[in-house]
């Protein structure tokens, strides 16, 4: 749990990569989305499925404020 944006861009692109399961806490914390993937040709740009709004993505230095970061082990 980071209750800062204080993960690097980075980062959180090899979790994604790595199929770890990202949450992004946007709209000035009030609201949180899953984070599914990001624009190569836009570097700070997140896409996303959010379940209260039509938006597909959320920029990383403008509306990310935290994240939650989880591994899951799912059965096959």
């Amino acid at each position: 749990m980071h209750t800062a944006n204080d993960l690097s861009v980075d980062i959180v692109r090899g979790y994604l990569l790595r199929g770890r399961t990202v949450v992004a806490n946007v709209m000035n914390g009030g609201h949180f989305v899953l984070v599914v993937g990001f624009n190569y040709s836009a570097p700070t740009q997140m896409m996303v499925h959010d379940p209260g709004f039509t938006r597909a993505s959320y920029d990383y230095k403008a509306d990310i404020m935290g994240w939650r970061v989880f591994d899951l082990n799912l059965p096959l």
